[in-house]
């Protein structure tokens, strides 16, 4: 009678590796873990993968659903063609991923259950089957049915076995041969089928490697990877990298942080594993997150990477790497002299930059005109420009951190002017010639010779020269000055040396004389001359200059311009100065691109007050009479406070000054009085009276006095009409 023998079983890989989120707080890779795997898949149909399966019998052991959630077991029913009876084994197979190893091959107490059938099952005896795994360690039998006929159930050897290397075989063995059947395992149509159940089946591996984290690269979505960015960034960045452990358990978490602080965990950045296989997470796994490095201050920050596998306790991948932020302004200020005095030979300067900016630092790229830039290292540059002309500098900073497209912050261009010129001299002065020549203009007689002209004589042409003839022409001649002289000479008396002295005469050659003032009439006119050239004497010839004049009150504004002249090839240059008040006289030259600009000292001109007695009336009177005085002060420029003016009387040449008139103003026009005492009727006195205007220091004339005006003074008054 042929016996079926069913064989049911449940192959349970658990997970033991943990899903708890990924610390990044962790660095490089944790001690070896362990992975535990179950068989069981889902709905589907045992084996699945990593299993293989191979049958060496004539039938099959058919493998029917298990549901693992619900409790449900793998049945596997012996089949066979009716007559044929079924021996040999039923193998599942497992090889584990490289970086693994197995350790342990283990189920529970009570976890595998063995009953037997004797139903029409004729002798008893065994029922003809067992299961053993083979690993590198070797074969190992876990269950060996030699249950006694009559039936039964009983527990199976049970335990945890150890197991190595990373190939793993469960063998389910028909090989013993039942008597008097001949045949193995075998099922009659009455019987009830030989049971093998086992619950909670599971592997253990070792897994000491950590998901291997891949050199990031550019962003998919665009920008450039912080992690490979440098090290000094700005602005926005996407942080991407890729971990693999396609080797190993596979690759559940992968995060970022900075300075400790986790970023937002992108879509799929975290997985479950799946128990059902060695690779329990995928193999590999693509991290991308958008950083704002300006939600991060400045200075230096930690960036740290982290993968996680399925192991116990997970292996971390936790690489990190110390980057700059800079997202501070980069300004640059430019500071120098504006105009350099220099010689032709050494003509330069320098025009210092100096940059603003964040911790990363700067450098400073100059140009000078327009020309070729050069950076300067570091924070400060001093720029040198050489050359006789106007200079242009210009400059920008960039710091030295880089945004998502490698270009630093850079500042906006500033610039900055330099002129280089040489030293001018300015001087003006009063000139005149001194003992110029003396000339004088006179009626000479001359011989002139008579002109040549062509005649013809004898037939030939010649020369003729005209009568000579004597005409008068008027001349000028000059002669220079001469002056006597005592000089001492040497000479010899008798055989000796003596020294006599000799008036002698010598001629004095006509030379300019320079002061620095002058003195000139009420409303007369005079010139004033300067000379232009650089330091060392050589004169600037066809330059503008400006002569201006500051009325002498002691305020020093040279605001009346007296006119615009140019220097001639000599670099000298005359103007002649209207009439005015006493002035201070300057030259000054604005300079050029090459000379720099000059002001002469001033020269002093002085002019006189007009000082008038317009009237004395009357111009007789009796003793004890008066007379009224009307005077003015002319040309203006009166001050605030008005001028100052004394009333003299004198007779003969006898002079008193009896009164002085204060704060003459207005257009300087003013009156006053003068009483004569008591005197005798009889007696006739001419007395005249005279003004004259006093020294201030605001008045900017001179002091001056008016005309007289003679007074009778005796008898009776009268009144003489002018």
């Amino acid at each position: 009678m042929l016996r079926r023998t069913l064989i049911r079983r449940w192959v349970t890989l658990v997970v033991i590796a943990s899903v708890a989120a990924v610390w990044l707080a962790a660095a490089g890779s944790a001690a070896a873990g362990t992975v535990t795997m179950i068989s069981c898949n889902v709905g589907l149909v045992f084996p699945q993968p990593p299993w293989q399966a191979r049958n060496t019998a004539p039938g099959s052991f058919s493998p029917q659903s298990a549901n693992c959630a619900s409790g449900g077991r793998l049945q596997l029913a012996v089949q066979q063609r009716h007559g044929v009876p079924l021996h040999g084994d039923e193998q599942w197979s497992t090889v584990l991923p490289a970086a693994m190893s197995l350790t342990t091959f283990s189920f529970p107490a009570e976890a595998a259950l063995v009953s037997t059938s004797l139903t029409n099952h004729p002798g008893g005896g065994d029922s003809g089957f067992s299961a053993r795994f083979v690993s590198a360690l070797g074969g190992v039998t876990f269950i060996d049915d030699g249950q006694p006929a009559g039936g039964g159930m009983d527990y199976a050897r049970r335990g945890s076995f150890g197991a190595g290397g990373r190939y793993f075989i469960l063998d389910v063995n028909c090989a013993t041969s039942v008597a008097p059947y001949g045949g193995g395992c075998a099922q009659g149509p009455n019987e009830s089928p030989d049971l093998l159940d086992i619950r909670d089946f599971s592997l253990v591996a070792d897994d000491d490697q950590a998901p291997a984290i891949t050199a990031p690269a550019i962003a998919p979505g665009g920008g450039d990877n912080l992690w490979s960015a440098g090290s000094w960034v700005r602005g926005d960045f996407n942080l991407s990298f890729g971990a693999d452990d396609a080797t190993g358990s596979g690759v559940c978490s992968a995060a970022a942080a900075i300075d400790g602080v986790a970023l937002p965990a992108p879509p799929g950045a975290s997985v479950n594993p799946n128990r059902t296989l060695w690779v329990q997470c995928p193999a590999a796994m693509d991290y991308q997150e958008a950083v704002d490095t300006a939600a991060y201050p400045n200075g230096a920050a930690s960036v740290r990477l982290s993968a996680a596998d399925a192991a116990s306790p997970q292996n971390v991948a936790a690489p990190s790497k110390t980057i700059g932020i800079d997202n501070a302004p980069v300004s640059v200020a430019l500071s120098g002299p504006s105009e350099v005095t220099a010689t032709a030979a050494n003509a330069s300067a320098t025009v210092t930059a100096t940059a603003s900016t964040g911790p990363s630092g700067a450098d400073i790229v100059c140009s000078v005109d327009g020309g070729q830039t050069v950076e300067y290292s570091g924070a400060s540059a001093q720029v040198p420009v050489s050359g006789l002309g106007s200079h242009q500098v210009s400059c920008y900073a960039q710091n030295h951190a880089v945004d998502a497209s490698g270009d630093p912050a850079r500042s906006g261009t500033q610039t900055y002017g330099v002129q280089i010129r040489q030293p001018t001299a300015e001087a003006v002065t009063f000139a005149h010639i001194a003992d110029a020549l003396r000339c004088h203009r006179l009626t000479v007689l001359v011989t002139v010779r008579g002109r040549t002209r062509v005649v013809r004589r004898h037939g030939r042409k010649i020369l003729v020269r005209g009568r000579t003839r004597i005409v008068k022409r008027h001349v000028r001649r000059c002669h220079a000055r001469t002056v006597r002289r005592v000089v001492q000479i040497v000479v010899r008396r008798h055989g000796k040396v003596v020294r006599r002295r000799r008036v002698i005469r010598v001629v004095v050659l006509p030379h300019p004389v320079y002061k620095t003032t002058r003195r000139i009439g009420h409303g007369k006119t005079t010139t004033v001359s300067g000379f232009l050239g650089l330091t060392d004497g050589t004169p600037l010839v066809d330059r503008p200059v400006q002569v201006l004049a500051a009325v002498d009150n002691g305020l020093g504004q040279f605001t009346l311009p007296v006119a615009t002249t140019t220097t001639s090839q000599y670099g000298t240059w005359t103007v002649r100065v209207p009439a005015g008040p006493s002035r201070l006289i300057e030259a000054v030259y604005g300079g050029s691109a090459t000379a720099a600009p000059a002001v002469s000292a001033p020269v002093t001109l002085t002019v006189p007050a007009k000082v008038k007695l317009l009237s004395a009336t009357p111009d007789r009177v009796p003793w004890g009479g008066t007379v009224h005085l009307v005077g003015q002060l002319a040309g203006g420029y009166l001050p605030a406070g008005g001028a100052l003016v004394r009333l003299r009387i004198g007779q003969g040449r006898a002079v008193t000054t009896y009164g002085v008139r204060e704060h003459v103003g207005g257009d300087g026009r003013f009156t006053t009085t003068y009483r004569f005492g008591a005197g005798d009727p009889g007696v006739h006195e001419t007395y005249w009276f005279e003004v004259a205007s006093l020294p201030m220091g605001d008045y900017p004339w001179t002091p001056a006095r008016s005309r007289r005006i003679d007074v009778t003074v005796g008898g009776p008054a009268t009144v003489r009409h002018h």
